[in-house]
């Protein structure tokens, strides 16, 4: 029994001395600022509701965004049955978060997206959640904050033998070097995390825009590939909406030096274009007066700061789900200034959603043949109509009166799924009906002959449409009688 407490004893005083010659010699802890692998899993598989919305992003989510805060005001403030998630990750990949959350999220229902911008999460991070780990326990949990709360205490902690080893024999050949690194972080009740950095002497680390300069600089260096991510990114939010899923874009404030640098990259890496390429409601906090006195190192927000915004996220995205801001389509008769719209939306269609079924030489000559000025003439001489989502145009269809022939009725990729395409068809039919036009006919692309089987069109027969450069396009003529008005006596 000595002998035990004799060995205890000894293996305790051996620790303190390696714990004290390491913070002497110049050691750093090794602390995981945000969210760990299995914290971040965890809050996912255990999220159940009928109505789950998760904010996704960088640190910026993970240190500005409390969960449990939002859920608990919107459930006090508007009675909605819902739950908040903290889906940020520190240094994480928007395209690696949103696949993770639409793979593995518990609800059969699709939920809320809300994603905050950041030019660097969008696409230059590549930090993933990583696998789904098989049957994580609540006990894994515990253990993993046990462990990350020692990483806190003794910076020592979780070092191997050969590391420890190859730091004193450094110190001994060079002496001090001052460094620094995460020192200590804090996962608190409202459901945000918070670290700081510190040198290994304990002083301050003060934050400047360093980092980002360095990273801007690279993106602006190599465009093209950078490009591609945040494509990338995109792609999978707009997946995200073919399922059902509502999307809000957001941006968390951040200091002056910071914006001015995300401000110099080009319009790709711009939240606007995003917004306007997912058709997503764009929120920017950097610019609303209600965040210019937060507190925050330039890039994150301080805890009282992240509490304060989000009880603004509250009202804000309880105003989108209670208004429908987000679904709201108009369909209008078009104007000569819509013509760049139109022919975005054309263009997108035939690239984006044609693949299918004609080749690259096929849809090259077809997009050829289309030319702006044309639209100038259409819209004054055949009934135009478009419909409008949030001030972006997302889709049009043309009607000729005087053959009774349906032109085009084009959609933009991001907007299916709204049956918008029925809409404007309802449109074009019910003012043929009007101008006595008995029946439409409409020569369908080959991958759109289900849609208008189901909105009452009979196929006809198969016909070659020709396009410059002796390419031919096949189609399919399609009709459908109308009802005729009935006069009153």
């Amino acid at each position: 029994m000595r002998s035990i407490i004799f060995a205890v004893i000894a293996s305790f005083l051996f620790i303190i001395a390696v714990e004290y010659g390491y913070r002497y010699t110049g050691g750093l802890p090794s602390v995981t600022p945000g969210k760990t692998l299995l914290d971040f899993q965890w809050r996912i598989k255990q999220t159940k509701a009928d109505k789950v919305i998760y904010f996704i992003g960088d640190s910026r989510v993970d240190w500005g965004f409390g969960d449990r805060l939002f859920t608990k005001q919107i459930t006090k403030i508007h009675g909605l049955k819902i739950k908040a998630v903290n889906a940020g990750f520190a240094s994480g990949s928007v395209e690696t978060i949103t696949k993770y959350v639409l793979s593995n999220s518990p609800n059969t229902k699709p939920g809320v997206l809300v994603i905050n911008f950041t030019p660097t999460s969008f696409c230059y991070f590549k930090t993933s959640p990583g696998k789904p780990i098989v049957n994580l326990k609540r006990q894994d949990i515990l253990d993993d904050r046990i462990t990350n709360n020692l990483t806190n205490m003794l910076f020592s902690y979780g070092r191997k033998p050969k590391s420890l080893f190859l730091h004193f024999k450094s110190y001994k050949e060079n002496g001090y070097i001052k460094r620094s690194g995460w020192y200590s972080r804090r996962i608190f009740p409202d459901g945000f995390a918070f670290a700081e950095k510190r040198y290994n002497n304990g002083s301050e680390v003060v934050r400047d825009d360093f980092y980002y300069r360095r990273v801007f600089n690279k993106m602006r260096r190599h465009i093209g590939y950078y490009n591609k991510r945040m494509n990338k990114a995109n792609s999978v939010i707009l997946e995200a909406q073919s399922l059902g899923w509502m999307v809000i874009l957001i941006r968390f404030p951040v200091g002056d030096s910071i914006m001015k640098l995300e401000k110099k990259l080009p319009k790709f890496f711009q939240p606007e274009r995003i917004a306007s390429e997912i058709l997503s409601p764009f929120i920017d906090y950097t610019n609303d007066p209600r965040t210019s006195q937060l507190g925050g190192d330039g890039s994150h927000l301080v805890p009282e700061s992240a509490r304060k915004v989000t009880t603004m996220l509250v009202k804000d995205i309880y105003e989108f789900l209670s208004t429908g801001k987000d679904t709201d389509v108009m369909i209008r008769r078009a104007t000569i200034d819509d013509k760049d719209g139109i022919w975005n939306v054309h263009t997108s269609w035939i690239s984006e959603l044609c693949k299918t079924h004609y080749n690259k030489r096929e849809i090259r000559a077809w997009i050829a043949s289309l030319k702006k000025e044309d639209y100038d003439e259409f819209i004054t001489n055949r009934e135009i109509f478009v419909a409008e989502l949030r001030g972006i145009i997302v889709g049009f269809g043309q009607l000729n009166l005087q053959t009774g022939d349906i032109e085009a009725l084009y959609i933009s990729p991001p907007a299916l799924g709204r049956c918008i395409a029925s809409k404007i068809l309802k449109v074009l039919e019910k003012a043929a009906i009007r101008n006595n036009v008995c029946s439409v006919t409409v020569s369908a692309t080959l991958n759109s002959i289900g849609f208008y089987k189901q909105a009452g069109y009979t196929q006809r027969e198969t016909f070659k449409h020709n396009l410059p450069g002796g390419v031919q396009l096949e189609s399919v003529s399609m009709n459908k009688t109308l009802p005729k008005i009935e006069k009153i006596s």
